[in-house]
């Protein structure tokens, strides 16, 4: 009898004994914060959160016996976002608060708005001696837009992979509010430096500034300097030859566009609309551009102001040899004009704008009881701009002119 209350003591003991520790670990680029649920035997499935776990840090959070449960579930969220590590099972949190929530799983009518349901992941503990729950680099939306660091799957050519079999390199790119920021970064699969550059856009790619390509051995492949996604000049190192290029600039001219605006009062009852939209491909290589606009209620002053629409010429004036403007907006001279209108340059909103509902707009590129005058665009990053025109009047209609030049990156190979 002893030899069997005994052997049921070891029993006992290796039981409590044999212990698995659940161990968070972070690979990604921003800070989570973990909630995990276990069976607890005096208040059945129990959640308890949040815990912080920054990024590259490994932090024990739970053990595991074999006399628990096996099931562990767990989510994660991450900080500054809406998105997370989540799952599908339902048990109750505190949304923002630290906590133990007994009863998880159970329908109860908590006091506090906080507590709400998420959705948690699996994992089963039996037989393990440790497990690593890994969270790994999750390109982040927030709001709809990209937020902090990203990564993006590179093929062979430093292209987007489209396949994952033609991953080969990887580009880390840091986004604020959707824009690209800081230096980004181009690596080859072993984690050698590739490329190190600015952007304005990092789909489609537009570089700006300096930007540097290194080969495998370290050594530079090549150099380039960008404006605004517009290549003005590039060196390649190719052995011992150093072949050197730069861009020209010419003034592309885009056709004149008039337009006549009704009053918003008399839309309803009359032909036209008080509203119109102007949608701009400008060409590639496009360093900046400007529009130039007039506005008036008479026709035949219209027809006036435009043969002095000169734009196109001045620009052409400025530009010294090596493509550089060498004065700025305020020497150049602008045509006449008579009458308000509001000018917007519109981004993916155009919509909005055209059914007269709350739309967004790039106030550098924009102007309200504006008569005339000459609009530039230099740093804008609208990949294709839409100009969008409004007549404010509620009892005149009105004629209005606008033309486009752009100046334009061509480089000689």
């Amino acid at each position: 009898m002893r030899r069997i209350y005994f052997a049921l003591f070891i029993f006992l003991l290796d039981s409590f004994s044999l212990s698995a520790q659940v161990i968070l670990k972070n690979e990604g680029f921003s800070k989570v914060y973990v909630a995990y649920g276990y069976r607890d035997v005096h208040t059945g499935w129990t959640t308890k959160g949040w815990f912080p776990v920054e990024p590259g840090e490994e932090k024990p959070v739970y053990n595991y016996t074999a006399l628990s449960n096996p099931n562990f579930y767990y989510c994660a969220k991450i900080e500054k976002c809406d998105q997370g590590y989540f799952g599908q099972y339902s048990l109750y949190v505190n949304t923002q608060d630290a906590f133990t929530i007994p009863n998880a799983d159970k329908a109860i009518d908590y006091a506090s708005q906080l507590i709400k349901i998420y959705r948690f992941n699996l994992v089963n503990l039996e037989g393990k001696s440790s497990y690593t729950i890994t969270f790994n680099p999750v390109n982040l939306k927030c709001g709809g837009k990209a937020q902090g660091k990203w990564r993006f799957p590179l093929d062979k050519y430093g292209d987007y992979a489209e396949k994952k079999e033609d991953e080969k390199m990887y580009r880390e790119v840091t986004f604020d509010d959707g824009k690209p920021i800081g230096w980004c970064k181009d690596f080859y699969a072993d984690g050698k430096l590739r490329a190190e550059f600015k952007l304005v856009s990092a789909k489609p790619l537009l570089y700006n500034g300096h930007c540097i390509w290194y080969k495998e051995d370290g050594s530079k492949e090549r150099e380039a300097d960008y404006e605004q996604g517009a290549l003005i000049s590039k060196t390649d190192f190719s052995g011992n030859e150093v072949k050197v290029s730069k861009s020209m600039f010419e003034v592309v001219k885009f056709p004149l566009q008039s337009f006549f605006l009704n009053s918003t009062g008399n839309e309803a009852l009359l032909d036209g609309k008080s509203r119109t939209m102007y949608p701009i491909v400008l060409p590639k290589g496009t360093v900046e551009w400007y529009y130039e606009f007039s506005a008036s209620r008479n026709k035949d002053d219209i027809d006036g102001y435009t043969k002095l629409f000169s734009l196109a010429g001045q620009l052409t004036k400025l530009i010294d040899k090596s493509g550089v403007l060498s004065a700025g907006v305020g020497m150049l001279t602008a045509p006449p004009g008579g009458d308000f209108c509001n000018v917007y340059l519109l981004d993916g909103s155009y919509n909005a704008f055209r059914s007269k509902q709350n739309f967004s707009f790039w106030r550098a590129g924009s102007r309200t009881n504006f008569k005339s005058g000459i609009v530039d665009l230099k740093g804008n990053s609208l990949l294709n701009p839409v100009i969008g025109i409004e007549n404010p009047s509620l009892t005149y209609g009105i004629h209005v002119a606008i033309q486009v030049v752009a100046i334009v990156s061509r480089i000689d190979d």
